[in-house]
């Protein structure tokens, strides 16, 4: 049997295309000349591509998609604004530095907000809806693994 799907490479080991089982294309991927690994359009089959900009600390900072929503990404301390083409704005509040950076809480173009808590290893410890209903999940110390989730 074929495999379900395959990978391209390009020559320095980046994701290049995604072929399915009849190894008909169905995703295609461009990198940066000089930046190593930073992707700057990517394409469904029969899609229009998506193309990115970056700022000098390589964040993305528009992702523009000709045939549908674009979108603008501006940076500060401890929040990402991301506004539509359609001039919609989600606010995304950030805590932590580096790998341990997680969103803490996210204000919807709709208004609504939602919150998450993470425990000091980064790992999802509750998320509470735009209702208010907090959600609780509990992970194996060892392990990681979720164990129980309480609503």
């Amino acid at each position: 049997a074929a495999p379900l799907v395959r990978y391209g490479w390009t020559p320095r080991g980046e994701l290049a295309a995604v072929y399915d089982r009849s190894n008909t294309q169905v995703r295609s991927f461009t990198y940066d000349d000089k930046y190593r690994g930073r992707m700057v359009a990517h394409r469904h089959t029969g899609r229009p591509e998506i193309r990115y900009r970056y700022d000098s600390d390589g964040r993305v900072t528009e992702q523009l998609n000709p045939a549908g929503l674009s979108y603008t990404y501006q940076y500060e301390k401890d929040r990402i604004t991301i506004t539509d083409s359609m001039d919609r704005r989600e606010v995304l509040h950030t805590q932590g530095e580096g790998g341990l950076k997680r969103v803490v809480k996210k204000e919807h173009a709709d208004g609504s907000v939602t919150q998450s808590q993470f425990d000091a290893v980064g790992r999802l410890k509750a998320q509470t809806d735009a209702a208010g209903r907090t959600t609780e999940y509990s992970p194996d110390v060892v392990t990681g693994l979720i164990t129980r989730i309480t609503t």
